[in-house]
Protein backbone atom coordinates (compact mmCIF):
# COMPACT_ATOMS: atom_id res chain seq x y z
CA UNK A 1 0.00 0.00 0.00
CA UNK A 2 2.51 2.83 0.70
CA UNK A 3 5.91 3.24 -1.11
CA UNK A 4 7.67 5.56 1.17
CA UNK A 5 7.06 7.78 4.60
CA UNK A 6 8.09 11.57 3.19
CA UNK A 7 10.25 13.75 5.53
CA UNK A 8 12.54 12.71 8.65
CA UNK A 9 10.99 15.40 11.42
CA UNK A 10 8.47 12.36 12.79
CA UNK A 11 6.88 13.89 16.34
CA UNK A 12 6.33 10.70 18.00
CA UNK A 13 4.75 10.37 21.09
CA UNK A 14 5.53 6.99 23.01
CA UNK A 15 6.34 5.69 19.84
CA UNK A 16 2.53 5.58 18.64
CA UNK A 17 1.35 8.66 17.90
CA UNK A 18 3.34 9.85 15.36
CA UNK A 19 2.02 12.80 12.16
CA UNK A 20 3.81 11.45 9.45
CA UNK A 21 3.20 11.99 5.71
CA UNK A 22 3.21 8.74 3.63
CA UNK A 23 3.10 7.97 0.14
CA UNK A 24 0.82 5.46 -1.66
CA UNK A 25 1.57 2.82 -4.33
CA UNK A 26 -0.53 4.91 -6.32
CA UNK A 27 0.86 8.19 -6.45
CA UNK A 28 -1.50 9.49 -3.58
CA UNK A 29 -1.03 10.41 0.08
CA UNK A 30 -2.37 9.44 3.06
CA UNK A 31 -0.90 12.15 6.28
CA UNK A 32 -1.63 11.08 9.87
CA UNK A 33 -1.95 13.94 12.54
CA UNK A 34 -4.25 14.95 15.09
CA UNK A 35 -8.11 14.11 14.40
CA UNK A 36 -9.80 18.22 14.12
CA UNK A 37 -12.67 17.97 11.96
CA UNK A 38 -15.61 19.25 14.11
CA UNK A 39 -12.87 22.08 15.21
CA UNK A 40 -11.91 22.65 11.37
CA UNK A 41 -15.36 21.91 9.94
CA UNK A 42 -16.54 25.37 12.07
CA UNK A 43 -13.93 27.46 11.38
CA UNK A 44 -13.27 26.59 7.19
CA UNK A 45 -14.21 29.68 5.05
CA UNK A 46 -17.18 29.54 1.90
CA UNK A 47 -16.70 27.25 -0.58
CA UNK A 48 -15.42 22.87 -0.76
CA UNK A 49 -15.49 21.78 2.99
CA UNK A 50 -15.16 18.22 4.93
CA UNK A 51 -17.07 15.98 2.64
CA UNK A 52 -19.36 12.69 4.99
CA UNK A 53 -16.29 10.06 4.26
CA UNK A 54 -13.61 12.61 4.80
CA UNK A 55 -11.46 14.10 8.45
CA UNK A 56 -9.34 17.00 8.89
CA UNK A 57 -6.26 16.16 10.70
CA UNK A 58 -3.52 18.81 12.37
CA UNK A 59 0.01 17.94 11.53
CA UNK A 60 3.02 19.73 13.43
CA UNK A 61 4.56 22.30 10.39
CA UNK A 62 8.02 20.71 10.83
CA UNK A 63 6.30 17.69 9.57
CA UNK A 64 4.70 19.25 7.22
CA UNK A 65 7.97 21.40 6.02
CA UNK A 66 10.01 18.18 5.86
CA UNK A 67 7.77 16.07 4.04
CA UNK A 68 7.66 18.98 1.42
CA UNK A 69 11.49 19.02 1.11
CA UNK A 70 11.26 16.06 -1.30
CA UNK A 71 9.32 17.90 -3.46
CA UNK A 72 11.46 20.55 -4.32
CA UNK A 73 12.64 19.74 -7.98
CA UNK A 74 16.06 20.36 -8.03
CA UNK A 75 17.92 23.75 -10.16
CA UNK A 76 17.58 23.29 -14.10
CA UNK A 77 20.17 22.93 -16.04
CA UNK A 78 20.82 25.35 -18.58
CA UNK A 79 19.34 24.63 -21.54
CA UNK A 80 21.10 23.36 -24.70
CA UNK A 81 23.32 26.25 -26.27
CA UNK A 82 22.42 28.89 -24.21
CA UNK A 83 22.75 30.23 -20.51
CA UNK A 84 19.90 30.91 -19.01
CA UNK A 85 16.90 28.82 -17.37
CA UNK A 86 13.98 28.55 -15.73
CA UNK A 87 13.44 28.32 -12.09
CA UNK A 88 10.15 28.26 -9.77
CA UNK A 89 11.46 29.87 -6.98
CA UNK A 90 12.56 32.87 -9.03
CA UNK A 91 9.26 33.33 -11.13
CA UNK A 92 8.76 33.70 -14.69
CA UNK A 93 12.51 35.47 -15.52
CA UNK A 94 15.25 34.08 -17.20
CA UNK A 95 18.48 33.59 -14.85
CA UNK A 96 22.26 33.16 -15.57
CA UNK A 97 23.56 29.62 -14.41
CA UNK A 98 26.39 30.72 -12.36
CA UNK A 99 30.17 29.91 -13.85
Amino acid sequence: MFLRRLGSKLECVHGSSCPQVLEKRDGNFVVVGQLVTQEAAAALPPGPGIGPTESAVEVPRAVMISAMEEFSPPPRKAFEGRGDYFSPRVGNRASRLPD
